[in-house]
């Protein structure tokens, strides 16, 4: 059985993200202004089908529907689109979302559920970076 991502995700701390970041090429004013956020994640999830919706200072609001398996357009930090494919993996206990046909520094990333955590590690170009989200509870 597939783990349970939907709720509300808020940002409670982060590993390694300026590393990612500048291994990716981002100019230091995004990468400082990208620190400072505090992201949250909306995630709606019916077995295999996924809406996510990521609010962030920086990008504003990016939002992706998407059936796990199948391939779709999903906007990057520097605003262009990228097609990824999401599957799970980790003997399906990890949602993965990696580009497809993109450059090298698009980065993926894998969803993981750790106790009330969610852990979102992000990798490109040999670096890895990691945001542990906490759940916001129902109001």
């Amino acid at each position: 059985m597939a783990p349970r991502f939907a709720g509300i995700w808020r940002v409670e701390s982060a590993e390694d993200l300026e590393l990612l970041y500048e291994a990716m090429g981002l100019d230091d004013a995004v990468i400082d202004r990208v620190l400072e956020d505090h992201p949250t994640i909306e995630i709606r999830q019916h077995g295999d089908y996924f809406y996510i919706k990521n609010v962030t200072k920086v990008t504003g609001i990016i939002e992706a529907s998407f059936k796990v398996g199948e391939i779709y357009e999903l906007p990057t930090i520097s605003g262009k689109k990228v097609r990824n494919k999401t599957d799970w993996v980790g003997g399906g206990k990890k949602l993965q979302i990696r580009p497809i046909g993109g450059k090298k520094e698009d980065p993926a990333s894998v969803y993981e559920l750790d106790g009330d955590k969610m852990i979102v590690t992000l990798y490109a170009l040999g670096v890895s970076a990691r945001r542990t989200f906490v759940k916001v509870p129902d109001s």
